[in-house]
């Protein structure tokens, strides 16, 4: 964004509520007693019934007896609805494990407490033969909700969390899973691996490097295929389990980003178009319907163990790591890697705004260049269909949807 135009601007008609230009939410606020509070949301009417219904909490160190569960109740409300879907719903499941410290009042919470807590929680996944790790994520939310109502709330409140103790009382074990980068010659042995259709999936996916939900959300009018443009725009939500929420008009980092339609996704994007589902735009789609997160997972674990990777990484997030990774093999630089993988905070986006879009077409051209150096990843099936295609002559493979 400019520097010299405003970051926010007024909404007509309503009073304490302006729009962010940047992300495009809406943030509300309002003076009581002199004190100015403020929170930010997705919609404007969620904007305007914080503005109504918001009654600042008025604490301080020697009358103060709100419980966690009250207080949790408060972040819900005015914190975790300002976070995107995803996200939210992450978070909201995690902090369901603190019902236990529900009663505790906050300011009396103490470290011996909450360690005692975890230990009990530690105890309880072992016993029931949990698969998870530890409780890092649940020591931080707990960490985040304290330092929220110190900064909210009570500016001389103490957080009793000593978050290294913590850590080492909150493992179950210390035999994590260590995910590594794949080079070059593991991609393509990854990817040769692939069932057709999820080929086309992890194509796409590593020449935009992006998210599985950036993949899965990709709309056939966000393609240009005149200007030679793919727009990240739509993404699928998924929820705690995975499961598809909703399809959300936003990325991640909040910006709507632009990749270069390279030469193998030309090839790809021209028979998914012709694979149109009626009623449909999703580019990938099962009968119309968006692709299931745990099925592409499924897909890319299933191939990394037919070549013998799967102990070295898995999921979908890591084709991204992959192509960020290249991409920095290949350019030599950071500032390809962040054209190409979107990442952006408000600095950056002043820093590298005006140049992503060329850099990120720049940069996949030459990774593309590169993987097609080592050995062609798109199958023969493809070109053929590229070729029936623009001869008007494609006729629809079954095989496509794997």
């Amino acid at each position: 964004m400019d520097s010299n135009i405003r970051r926010y601007e007024k909404v007509k008609g309503q009073t304490g509520i302006r729009k962010d230009r940047l992300s495009g939410n809406y943030e509300a606020y309002k003076k009581v007693q002199g004190k100015r509070y403020s929170s930010t949301f997705e919609g404007i009417r969620e904007a305007r019934q914080w503005r109504s219904s918001f009654v600042p909490l008025e604490v301080n160190a020697s009358n103060s007896k709100i419980t966690l569960g009250e207080l949790i109740q408060l972040y819900k409300d005015e914190h975790l609805s300002t976070l995107a879907t995803s996200t939210r719903l992450v978070r909201l499941d995690r902090i369901k494990v603190f019902a236990d410290l529900a009663r505790y009042e906050v300011e009396k919470l103490t470290p011996e407490q909450i360690t005692r807590f975890f230990m009990i929680k530690v105890k309880e996944a072992k016993d029931c033969k949990s698969r998870r790790y530890n409780f890092d994520a649940e020591i931080r939310d707990l960490r985040a909700i304290l330092n929220w109502y110190r900064e909210t709330y009570n500016y001389k409140y103490a957080v009793p969390i000593i978050a290294k103790k913590l850590r080492q009382v909150g493992t179950l074990t210390k035999d994590k899973k260590i995910k590594e980068k794949l080079s070059a010659d593991e991609f393509i042995l990854f990817f040769n691996a692939l069932p057709s259709f999820y080929k086309d999936v992890a194509l796409v996916q590593s020449r935009i490097a992006g998210r599985i939900s950036e993949v899965a959300g990709l709309q056939i009018p966000s393609l240009d295929f005149e200007n030679r443009i793919i727009t990240i725009k739509d993404v699928v939500v998924y929820g705690r389990k995975k499961e598809f929420v909703e399809l959300k008009s936003l990325p991640k980092s909040g910006e709507i980003r632009k990749c270069l339609l390279t030469d193998d996704c030309l090839e790809v994007f021209l028979r998914r178009v012709n694979l149109k589902a009626p009623g449909s735009n999703y580019v990938f789609h099962v009968d119309g319907q968006p692709l299931k997160y745990r099925s592409v997972q499924h897909a890319y674990d299933k191939a990394l163990r037919d070549v013998d990777l799967y102990k070295k990484t898995s999921g979908t997030h890591m084709i991204r790591h992959f192509t960020a990774t290249l991409t920095r093999l290949v350019c030599g630089n950071l500032d390809s890697v962040q054209a190409v993988t979107g990442h952006k905070s408000l600095k950056l986006v002043q820093n590298y705004g005006a140049l992503a879009g060329s850099l990120q077409g720049d940069s996949m051209v030459k990774v593309e260049e590169f993987l097609r150096s080592k050995t062609h990843p798109v199958d023969e099936r493809c070109a053929k269909d590229v070729q029936g295609l623009k001869s008007g002559k494609l006729v629809k493979d079954s095989d496509s949807l794997g």
